[in-house]
């Protein structure tokens, strides 16, 4: 393991939070219908769906936990990438997004934006590092959530300044602050974990991280 620094802790915590949220968002907002938890105002772009599923399943994979739940954690990895290549499959061949075929709660303004996928899918490389599913050198562990860190506060300014303006990007439409802002707290978890995440692979540990 990577041991107990408090860096580290903090990285495993905000991953968790990130889950937490997404579960939260599902269950409350698109659950049952509490409007807060889906969209900062009525007229605002909600968090679908779609994007907090996928959301929850990369904080799962990006946990630091022991060797014995990475196969686990590889599977979800997997699902997350088979249901975002899903969703974006169907939302070219059809024209609309999924998510507003599972919820009759969508506004017209909401769906899973081009920035979103791009962000998920960004997400997803730190874990699949981790979890030797990609073979890349470690040092990306770190880079790529700076870099996806720094663009997702960018965003989440964006939004916030001019929310119109972003709107009518073709790349960020229905890309909502809520979605935004939990990119970007995973990017900090995971560039928090950075080189010091946990190699399952090599782990002789059967021990999670201790928070």
């Amino acid at each position: 393991m990577f041991g107990n620094s408090s860096t580290a802790c903090l990285g495993f915590r905000l991953c968790f939070l990130v889950l937490v949220m997404g579960l939260i968002v599902l269950a409350l907002g698109w659950g049952l219908g509490i409007d807060p938890f889906m969209r900062l105002t009525g007229t605002a772009n909600a968090i679908v769906p779609g994007t907090a599923f996928c959301l929850v399943l990369v904080a799962f994979a990006s946990l630091p936990l022991s060797q014995s739940t990475a196969s686990i954690q590889r599977a979800v990895l997997f699902l997350c990438l088979v249901v975002l290549g899903g969703m974006s499959l169907l939302s070219t061949v059809t024209g609309q997004d999924v998510s507003k075929w599972v919820t009759g709660r969508a506004a017209p303004q909401d769906g899973m934006s081009v920035a979103t996928q791009i962000g998920i899918l960004g997400t997803m490389v730190q874990p699949a590092i981790r979890l030797r599913l990609l073979p890349l050198p470690s040092e990306w562990q770190f880079h790529l959530p700076f870099f996806g860190l720094v663009i997702s506060l960018l965003l989440v300014l964006l939004i916030v300044i001019d929310p119109v303006t972003s709107n009518l990007m073709p790349a960020l439409e229905h890309l909502s602050l809520y979605t935004a802002m939990l990119l970007a707290l995973l990017f900090t978890a995971q560039l928090l974990q950075g080189e010091q995440a946990d190699d399952i692979t090599e782990s002789d540990s059967s021990g999670g991280l201790s928070v």
